[in-house]
């Protein structure tokens, strides 16, 4: 009996020690454990890059540029899984619908945009402009919380201009699927940092009752140098470019981060160019609105290479009551390209140009 107790006991002894050192692979288990799974890492470590040439490739499309109605855009197209990419054109948009929402400044700006478009070969647009003498951003936002039919709303289709008499916020935006829609402070109180206060409330709205718009900043220029108006409180010409610097640092802070505002029209940028060139700085009327040739001609075709993308060397209309406008033409062009180019610095004009 004693005999046979040992024997069992032997046997189970060489059971436990079999099963504790070796593994069916005939490998070390301690080894395997501590790395945490070492088959797994060491497949993972050894795995190469998909080769484009034996990939099936799933592609992601990613648009680069948005197609306007003058510009093509582009789209790149991107493997998921070995990264090769090509690139496809979008074919121009065959609709430009724009609203503005502003004040007279904006009349000034617009008030040739359709014959600008028209010349340019721009078929069926439509420019919508909602006026309110003055009107401000917190005014604005004011006016949509009280649904306050307060604007004279003008409409221009194909270069022609109609009165549609009083409406609110609320029914320009309703009237179509705009394009783009414009936003601007007004030239008094731009540099002010309170003048944004409803600047995200009105954003946030716009977007949301057009969602597919592409919303625009027009950046405002500065007043008048030496000029007697009650409006104009720089008087000298470095107190202009002060206020032309404030209007800069005043759009970095507090509107340039808004993702929705997609497009700065740098008006006031094309206008202090021009301010630099041998026309000088004549472009108003009483210091701030534009005159009815150079200025809102300036501004005008500013809205036309900011929007549709175009090239400004295939306008040649111009205002036929002041043929001035054309002697100086080509410094105007110019004036707007380096604006486009430069939006946010002053570009010297020379005669030249």
């Amino acid at each position: 009996m004693k005999k046979a107790l040992i024997l069992v006991l032997t046997f189970l002894l060489i059971l436990v020690v079999g099963c504790g050192s070796s593994a069916p692979d005939g490998g070390d288990t301690s080894k395997s454990s501590s790395s945490g799974g070492g088959l797994i890492s060491d497949t993972s470590s050894v795995v190469s890059k998909v080769d484009p040439l034996t990939c099936t490739h799933e592609y992601v499309e990613t648009i680069t540029r948005k197609p306007r109605v003058l510009d093509v855009g582009e789209k790149i197209f991107t493997c998921e899984f070995c990264k090769a990419s090509y690139t496809e054109e979008i074919p121009k948009t065959n609709s430009f619908k724009v609203l503005a929402i502003g004040n007279s400044l904006t009349n000034d700006a617009t008030q040739y945009l359709g014959d600008i478009l028209k010349n340019a070969g721009v078929e069926n647009a439509v420019i919508g402009r909602l006026f309110w003498s003055g009107c401000t951003i917190n005014q604005h936002w004011k006016h949509i919380t009280e649904f306050a039919e307060v604007y004279d709303y003008g409409e221009n289709v194909n270069g022609v201009w109609q009165s549609y008499g009083k409406y609110n916020v609320q029914m320009a935006l309703e009237k179509y699927d705009w394009d783009y829609i414009i936003l601007q402070e007004t030239i008094a109180s731009v540099t002010y940092q309170s003048s944004y206060k409803n600047l995200k409330d009105l954003v946030s709205y716009v977007k949301g009752t057009n969602p597919k718009a592409e919303l625009a900043w027009q950046l405002m220029w500065a007043y008048q140098a030496e000029t007697e108006s009650k409006w104009c409180r720089y008087r000298t010409k470095e107190e202009q470019i002060l206020m032309y610097d404030q209007i800069i640092s005043t759009y970095k802070s507090y509107v340039r981060h808004y993702k929705d505002i997609e497009h700065l029209i740098p008006s006031g940028t094309a206008v202090q160019n021009l301010r630099t060139s041998n026309i000088g700085d004549t472009i108003t009327t009483d210091g701030l609105h534009m005159t009815h040739s150079h200025g809102r001609y300036i501004t005008a075709l500013t809205w036309f290479a900011a929007l549709t993308g175009g090239d400004v060397d295939i306008v040649d209309w111009y205002p036929p009551n002041y043929p001035e406008v054309a002697e100086d033409i080509a410094i105007i062009r110019q004036s707007v390209k380096d604006a486009i180019k430069t939006p946010l610095a002053i570009t010297q004009q020379t005669t030249e140009k």
